[in-house]
């Protein structure tokens, strides 16, 4: 195999067969989602199951753009994340990558906990016994969206709350602050992210990359616009 998109992208479409039949193994409880990387922003490309809603054209979450951004693209197997409604699931993101070990795609499996994790509480307080720490919170309340304006206004507004300055009021401090930490977690690895956050925050794109410039300092990365 050369490397190139184009055998990555056929690759991809062979493992999106497997998709389907996986789902229907782990049971009604559990969904089976294949990302391909080379659009976040429509990155679902086969999905079966309905534990999320989500279906194929949707974007990538808001923990898989984190992890991009941040390079850490090991297999998370496992780990313990929360649904908006407050439902509990063990999920596994297992990263495939090109032969330089560059990411192109995630092949993600959730399956809704919260019946057994309600069990086994009402076991332990019957029999006075518990086990701690059994779950890995990697995720925790992982956005699961069904469109990108979506994604990234739920990631805009969580920044705007940790600044704690509503928009209005926010000066160029603020919104440096609110940018840099949309960058960290990844959104501007989205298209078009730059004119959603410029217009979020009531800015010019062009200060929005110059804000990205002066917080970056000298750090490489990339922005798709």
């Amino acid at each position: 195999m050369e490397g190139n998109q184009t055998d990555y992208s056929q690759l991809l479409g062979l493992l999106a067969q497997i998709v389907p039949p996986l789902a229907k193994t782990l049971g009604p409880d559990a969904e089976v989602v294949l990302h391909d990387f080379a659009n976040p922003q429509s990155s679902i490309i086969a999905a079966e199951g309905s534990v999320t809603g989500r279906r194929v054209g949707g974007p990538v979450t808001d923990l898989l753009l984190r992890l991009l951004r941040q390079g850490k693209t090991d297999h998370l197997v496992a780990y313990r994340t929360r649904t908006s409604d407050g439902r509990i699931l063990r999920s596994s993101s297992i990263f495939i990558k090109d032969h330089q070990g560059k990411p192109v795609g995630c092949l993600c499996i959730n399956t809704d906990i919260t019946f057994w994790l309600k069990t086994e509480e009402l076991i332990s307080n019957y029999v006075a016994l518990g086990v701690q720490g059994r779950h890995d919170e990697v995720g925790g309340q992982e956005k699961f969206v069904h469109d990108i304006e979506e994604l990234m206004q739920s990631m805009v507004d969580e920044a705007v709350r940790l600044v704690g300055i509503p928009v209005p009021l926010m000066k160029k401090e603020h919104k440096v602050q609110v940018v840099m930490m949309l960058d960290d977690n990844g959104v501007f690895l989205v298209r078009g992210a730059v004119d959603y956050v410029a217009h979020a925050l009531g800015i010019s794109r062009y200060t929005v990359y110059n804000y990205l410039d002066e917080g970056r300092g000298s750090k490489d990365a990339v922005v798709l616009g």
